[in-house]
């Protein structure tokens, strides 16, 4: 008989460590879901917010480099003047596929495509000008490439705000993220201590002991 209450008494404490362990287990798997979606938001930040705006900035260093050199060309000779002006182009064209490898929001992609409209049709004036200043004729497309110019300046400048919108939005994911992951930490932690007791209750308790435990119950 005193096996009967040994026994009963070992099961009520393994479905308590089990349910203890089962907890921790859940908690532990919520943990390191949370660290793998924050270190996407991390990289994310670096890859799709920072990098672009990097990008940005040297398009429009270059869009910039490119007009000087339309507005100016009496420093370079035609050869020179071609040579500089394919320097530009080839930069931007790397910098335009960059950053159509980072991911893309609706209003951004928008943005996006409105800007390499406008630069198509800024370049194909561009060669007009650039034509009229070879063969020595007044260029009469300034002010069409003024206003192609001042389209993308707006586009790159939307597309900026967008970086920092989206950046910020993805710092308060971030903290969400972390504080959420401070709780379960903590539950972790308390239900760790309570194993631990009753581990230490387990192999300091004798068996005896357990028996007298359960028929005083028993009686009462």
């Amino acid at each position: 008989m005193k096996w009967a209450y040994l026994i009963k008494y070992k099961i009520k404490a393994a479905f308590i460590l089990l349910v203890i362990l089962a907890t921790i287990l859940l908690s532990n798997l919520h943990e390191r879901y949370n660290f793998k979606v924050l270190d996407q938001r991390i990289s994310s930040i670096y890859e799709d917010r920072l990098m672009p705006a990097t990008y940005i900035y040297e398009l429009s260093n270059h869009f910039y480099q490119k007009r000087l050199l339309q507005e100016n060309p009496a420093n370079y000779t035609t050869a020179q003047l071609q040579a500089q002006v394919n320097i530009h182009d080839e930069a931007i064209t790397r910098i335009l596929t960059d950053y159509e490898k980072t991911y893309l929001t609706t209003e951004e992609n928008n943005h996006w495509k409105d800007l390499k409209s406008s630069l198509y049709n800024y370049n194909r004036q561009y060669e007009i000008a650039l034509t009229a200043l070879r063969d020595d004729k007044q260029n009469q497309n300034n002010e069409q490439l003024a206003v192609y110019f001042n389209q993308m300046t707006t586009q790159l400048d939307a597309l900026s705000k967008i970086q920092a919108g989206v950046g910020r939005n993805l710092e308060k994911d971030s903290h969400a993220i972390i504080n959420s992951t401070v709780i379960p930490s903590y539950l972790e932690n308390s239900l760790l201590i309570v194993l631990g007791i009753i581990c230490v209750v387990l192999f300091t308790v004798s068996d005896n002991h357990i028996i007298r435990s359960a028929r005083h119950s028993s009686l009462n």
